[in-house]
């Protein structure tokens, strides 16, 4: 699976709108950041806003392409790197289409890298 990475509510909606599918699915946003431990006000809050976004102004008005609804899978990285690499392998195997996060621009580097040497070794999914 091809993940790009895209930051903040926007533009994790605008990339899902320019997704293709056959049927009406679930697009899964995978969202890694602290939900625990001293950071954890801010990890929630931001999973609170994109789990807002994907109700409100997604699923409650019929979804995207045709019925495609938002799922929001929230992670808790604890503000770790390597914990953030295990959380984006779980999200790759829920079938998630996109990972954001937004509390470290190290942790941040650490996703893309990842995503970019999984989307090499992967081009066809």
């Amino acid at each position: 699976m091809r993940i790009p990475m895209k930051f903040g509510v926007t533009a994790a909606l605008a990339l899902s709108v320019s997704a293709t599918a056959a049927f009406a699915e679930n697009i899964k946003i995978a969202f890694i950041d602290p939900l625990s431990g001293p950071f954890a006000t801010t990890g929630t809050n931001g999973l609170a806003e994109f789990q807002f976004a994907a109700e409100e102004l997604v699923n409650k008005k019929g979804g995207v392409l045709g019925g495609d609804m938002f799922e929001v899978i929230g992670l808790d990285n604890k503000m770790d790197g390597k914990e953030s690499l295990i959380n984006l392998q779980v999200a790759i195997d829920q079938g998630a289409h996109y990972v954001v996060q937004g509390n470290s621009s190290g942790i941040a580097h650490a996703i893309t890298e990842a995503v970019n040497k999984h989307n090499r070794r992967n081009p066809d999914s």
